[in-house]
């Protein structure tokens, strides 16, 4: 192997790392509903697929912000990403998910199981979601009464 070749080999693994720490970050601000953070993991120009909304980066936020009362934590798993190119790679996820919400009726618990597929766009030098595609694979709620102290 030559050194070029070495070269390329450490840039691609470079850029693996760099996607994988998006879609981590992804899941983690998610949860603590860091909206300016998640606007920044995506390019302006950004296409979201997904239950919660469809359309444009921004979309797609306003939508998670009416979320905002609900605990929530996603755990992604199973990362997979292809490089088509230098500067795009596509990746494909497992998310487990829990969120737990209050309402006026009780506590509603929902479990769910999610498959992301995305697309990532390297320009100047960093990586950021271009398109992410979600499906739903399961989800299911548990409703509590309120308690009565």
């Amino acid at each position: 192997m030559t050194n070029e070749e070495l070269g390329a080999r450490v840039a691609q693994l470079e850029d693996l790392e760099s996607i994988k720490r998006v879609k981590a970050r992804y899941f983690r601000l998610v949860d603590a509903h860091d909206f300016a953070g998640l606007s920044q993991l995506f390019w302006e120009d950004a296409v979201i697929n997904s239950s919660t909304a469809s359309g444009s980066r921004d979309e797609f936020l306003q939508a998670l912000k009416k979320r905002v009362g609900a605990r929530m934590f996603h755990a992604g798993h199973s990362g997979e990403v292809e490089f088509t190119d230098s500067t795009t790679a596509v990746g494909h996820w497992a998310m487990s998910f829990t969120m737990r919400s209050e309402t006026d009726d009780g506590i509603v618990i929902t479990t769910g199981f999610r498959r992301y597929e995305d697309s990532y766009a390297k320009r100047d030098g960093e990586w950021r979601i271009a398109r992410m595609a979600m499906d739903d694979v399961g989800l299911d709620s548990t409703y509590l009464e309120p308690r009565i102290f």
